[in-house]
This record gives C-alpha cells, structure tokens and sequence, in this order.
C-alpha cells in the first residue's frame, strides 16, 4: 500500500494535470471567439498544448526528484552519492553571437534582452507581444519595440508614441514604438538592417517567428533570418531568437537551429 507522502505527490500531478487541462481549453475558446483565421487558430492551438505539456512535465520532473531525494536519504549514511552536474550558467553574448531559446512562451529570451540591456547595450525588440506588455514585465528602458500585428489591432496596446500622438515629457516621451503587419518582411528587416547599422554592436531580439511564418512562406521567413544574421555578424552586434519549436516541423526546425550559434 502506497504511504501518505506518495498518496500526497500522485495528487499533487493530477491536480497539475487538471490545471494544464482547464487552462488548454479555456485558451481556446477564447481563441476562438475572437475570429482568428484557421491558420492563426493552428499556430496558437500548437503553442497552448506546448504549454500544457510543458507544465505537466515540469510537475513530473518536480516529483521525480523529490523520488530521487527521498532514496538518497535513505541510503546508509556512509554510501556516496553523485549530484547531478550543475547547469552551465549562460554567459553574456559576444559580438556577432546569435542565441535561440526553445521555450514555449517567450521568458527567458526577455531575460537575457533585459540583462544586456541593463548593462548600457543599445536594443532592437521586434516582438509578437505589445509594446506595454513588455515594458510593463521587463526593465527596457527606452529600447523601440516593433509589433508584431494586424493594422486592425494597432489601437489596443501601443503606446500613445507609436500611434503618431502626442505623449508627456518624461521617459516615455522619446520612445518611439513602433507597428508592423506580420507580412512586411521586407520592411521588418529594413528596420532591424538600420538598427544595426546606426548601432553597431548592439543587440536585436526577435520573438514571434511562429507568427511570421503563419503570415509568410517557412522558405522567406528564413531568410529574412539568414539576412538578419549576417548583418550582426558583419556589424559585431547580437541576436536573440525566441521559439516555440513545436510549432514547427521537424526539419524546419532543424534549419532554424542551423543559423544559430548557439540553442538553449
């Protein structure tokens, strides 16, 4: 008969797997009522149940190693037991380095943007997520956003500055973020190419190519990141990619993974 502690951690998963559930499909339903076209329902639909598979196996993960922990303690006092070898810790980017996150939802890609950012790099952000989203979770200071978005959305979330209106002195004053449709990729990269030629050396994150390919060919999509790359790498600067690789065939992914220096 199982004890009390084990009876306690099969609850515990089954509450998580409850809660990833619920979440799934509370998801798409809004999804739904909001009149996305099928092939934006598709690329949202694959990312929520990355996110579902993701907390569920973050809860498995969790368990195991409370499993784990609970046979080293009952070990002889005198057995060795091998830790598990350290994460190696991300070190700052150098110049012309390129970095992809596989991650679900768009995090850690923000927390390293934000970390380089602090340390007096200039930055690009061209992002899936709204301008106010993201200065209202991450310390950007005055970097420019571009979002990423269907002209019909632009009033939702930009700042007054990206709307061509007037806005009071003060930090936000001088920002100037901006909206681009998804589809606009030749523009997108004038953008970023401008960026990086006024700012050598500096730093560009990219978030959202689900969504670029959702509106474009997987074929242009890469090499407007193939151009993107060679011009951090001929200007000395940096690029953080952010992907949910699940939204992605196998072999695309596989292309994507190629232009980076480095996946995490």
């Amino acid at each position: 008969m199982a004890s009390k502690k084990e009876l306690e951690k099969k609850l515990e998963y089954a509450r998580g797997y409850r809660d990833a559930l619920v979440d799934t499909w509370e998801n798409i339903i809004k999804m739904v009522t909001k009149g996305y076209s099928s092939r934006e329902l598709q690329i949202m639909s694959k990312t929520i149940a990355s996110d579902a598979r993701h907390q569920i196996e973050t809860k498995i993960s969790e368990l195991e190693a409370d499993f784990a922990q609970d046979e080293i303690i009952d070990l002889d006092e005198g057995a060795r037991v091998d830790a598990p070898p350290a994460r190696k810790k991300m070190e700052s980017l150098k110049p012309g380095m390129s970095i992809m996150f596989r991650e679900p939802r768009a995090a850690k890609c923000y927390q390293m943007f934000e970390k380089e950012i602090a340390g007096g790099m200039a930055g690009l952000c061209v992002s899936r997520s709204a301008p106010r989203e993201i200065r209202d979770a991450y310390e950007i200071g005055k970097t420019q956003v571009i979002w990423l978005t269907n002209t019909e959305k632009v009033d939702m979330n930009l700042p007054p500055s990206a709307l061509g209106l007037a806005t009071d002195s003060g930090e936000q004053g001088n920002v100037n973020d901006e909206h681009m449709q998804p589809s606009a990729l030749p523009m997108i990269y004038s953008m970023i190419l401008n960026f990086l030629d006024g700012n050598r050396g500096g730093l560009v994150l990219i978030e959202g190519l689900e969504y670029l390919t959702s509106h474009n060919t997987f074929q242009s999509m890469l090499a407007f990141l193939q151009k993107v790359n060679e011009d951090v790498k001929r200007t000395g600067s940096r690029l953080i990619v952010s992907v949910n690789h699940s939204a992605f065939e196998l072999k695309q992914f596989s292309h994507l993974e190629t232009e980076m220096s480095q996946v995490v």
